[in-house]
């Protein structure tokens, strides 16, 4: 791989996606080229093709510049934006946490490079953004009982599945809306499924069609921002109220022809659009609910904190919802004006079945070029990771690891197919396993299969993994990219576990530690030792009672 010098004097193309990589050859004869994800690297470095790694041009200080620029931007706009509602504040500062975390990672690469630095084949660091006029069209899968039901307002909106069927019943409709994709259109799609029919029969997946007119931008407040971010700030905010208001003007329309539903459900408010149509539903009276999967949870105090709980607001607490069912108390927001119902799955104590300390390694992680810098690990971050845990097993006779890269249920069911671009896939890893010596592949296999057989849970705090584990009685390793990397829960440094007597739930550690003795010791304190009711309960819900029971209610 050449040193940024070598090829000073030219221009930098950021290779994301297949697309870029289907024409990398061509592309490197004129540019240099740089992998923004672990999987472009490695198909890069197959077909022999000279580049950088964007993981080697960014340390962890570099992390920490762009998060503490994020905090520092977010904390001056705050106070600006007080005057919008609850709702469209909080999705404009998670998307500009996220872009914000972006520019700022990628101007200190071009910085770096000292060389005009081209983005996705386009030139400079800001997207080209999509106009923001015309018409997109909303689709929607619901299974309907009747068609007079959706007339008189018997239905549930159903934002939290492709098909429907997590909110269906059998005496209501269940609609679930998703921005289709339109040619020339900026993709916005809400959900990846769509379900096409024509007319409205009983039981039958069934297609909703709204027209979401875009007009024109919306203008905000006047807004001031020292930084240099402040240009994308400006046209990102404008975009979200743009888009924010469009969709709740729809939503309304929507609401007045058919007549509101009994509830709409949600398991994350991703975007502008999904945000608008949550407003227009609790303007109308409709509880709105939300179960979160448990995804950024943010502990702790600091910038990561901060820039963590605005980022999560869209997983696990967004404004204006009636209740919330988070995975644990962690996924809360100091002030929460929302009923709160737990969702407790402790499983009892199983015994242990015979063998070896068996690992289970389950990465979650961002491709590089859209990664939580400072928050979170990328995917050259758990490719640093899982080389380090499969070491450690290679030379322990008393351990096995079981290794999975995340792959989406279509691309296990066609294994044939080219999976989804996450940044990282199973073949980028398959240089690390070896059955003989004990590390295993696990991507295609259950989940669920692999965690009961499980003694210990891998991963490192960005979705909800760690709770899974710990409702399994599960032990959970954190493992960051660096020793100043904030663990996202109250974790234990493994290096406690010296001290005579001493476990915890949850561990932390980063891949400088001395894993090899950390890890034995956690084997010999864990082995054939269940967690306890008492271990658990700081991080997860332990009610042994299985139906939801609300622990608080405190209404909108």
């Amino acid at each position: 791989m050449p040193a940024p010098s070598d090829t000073a004097r030219r221009a930098w193309v950021l290779i994301e996606d297949r697309a870029g990589l289907d024409t990398a050859e061509q592309t490197a004869q004129t540019y240099g080229l740089v992998a923004g994800n672990a999987h472009i690297a490695a198909e890069l470095t197959r077909r022999g093709i000279a580049h950088v790694s964007g993981g080697d041009l960014q340390s962890y200080e570099d992390a920490l510049a762009a998060l503490n620029a994020v905090d520092a931007d977010l904390a001056q706009l705050q106070p600006q934006l007080s005057a919008l509602s609850d709702p469209l504040r909080a999705i404009m500062l998670a998307i500009l946490a996220r872009e914000g975390l972006r520019y700022h990672a990628l101007r200190q690469v071009a910085a770096k490079l000292d060389a005009p630095f081209l983005q996705s084949g386009l030139a400079g660091l800001e997207p080209v953004s999509g106009r923001l006029s015309g018409t997109a069209y909303i689709t929607g899968a619901f299974r309907a009982g009747a068609s007079r039901d959706v007339r008189r307002g018997n239905y549930v909106f159903d934002f939290s599945s492709a098909t429907g069927r997590k909110g269906q019943s059998a005496a209501r409709a269940c609609l679930q809306p998703r921005l289709s994709r339109r040619p020339g259109w900026q993709d916005m799609v809400l959900n990846a499924l769509a379900v096409a029919a024509t007319r409205l029969r009983p039981g039958t997946p069934q297609a909703l069609r709204i027209s979401l007119s875009l007009g024109a931008e919306i203008p905000l407040p006047q807004i001031t921002l020292d930084s240099d971010f402040a240009p994308r700030a400006a046209q990102l905010m404008a975009e979200t109220r743009t888009l924010f208001a469009a969709a709740e003007a729809t939503m309304d329309r929507v609401l007045a022809r058919r007549g509101a539903p009994v509830q709409a459900s949600f398991n994350h408010v991703g975007d502008a659009v999904v945000a608008g149509f949550q407003a227009s539903l609790r303007k109308a009276g409709v509880p709105c609910d939300m179960a979160s999967h448990g995804a950024l949870a943010a502990w702790g105090t600091g910038p990561r904190q901060r820039v963590a709980a605005h980022l999560g607001a869209m997983y696990n607490a967004f404004p204006g919802m009636t209740t919330l069912r988070p995975r644990a108390r962690h996924l809360l927001p100091e002030t929460v004006s929302a009923r709160i119902q737990t969702r407790c799955r402790v499983t009892p104590p199983a015994p242990r079945r015979a063998g070896p300390f068996r690992i289970y390694a389950v990465p979650n992680f961002r491709p590089w070029s859209e990664g939580f810098w400072g928050i979170t690990n990328t995917c050259f971050d758990t490719l640093a990771v899982l080389a380090a845990m499969a070491g450690v097993v290679r030379h322990s006779d008393d351990l096995e690891m079981f290794l999975r890269i995340k792959l989406t249920a279509k691309d296990i069911a066609n294994p044939r197919k080219r999976p989804a671009n996450r940044g990282l896939f199973p073949e980028d890893a398959a240089h690390l396993l070896c059955p003989a010596d004990g590390v295993h592949d696990a991507s295609r296999g259950a989940h669920s299969g692999y965690l009961a057989d499980a003694d210990l849970v891998v991963t490192e705090g960005l979705t909800a993994v760690m709770f899974e584990a710990l409702e399994a009685r599960r032990p959970v390793l954190l493992i960051l990219p660096d020793p100043r990397a904030v663990p996202a829960l109250p974790a234990a440094p493994l290096g406690r576990l010296a001290e005579p007597g001493f476990r915890s739930a949850v561990y932390s550690a980063s891949i400088h530690d001395d894993l090899a003795i950390g890890v034995h010791r956690l084997s010999l304190a864990h082995k054939d030792k269940p967690l306890l009711d008492e271990e658990i309960a700081p991080f997860i819900w332990t009610t042994p009672d299985p139906r939801r029971r609300v622990i608080g209610a405190r209404p909108n």
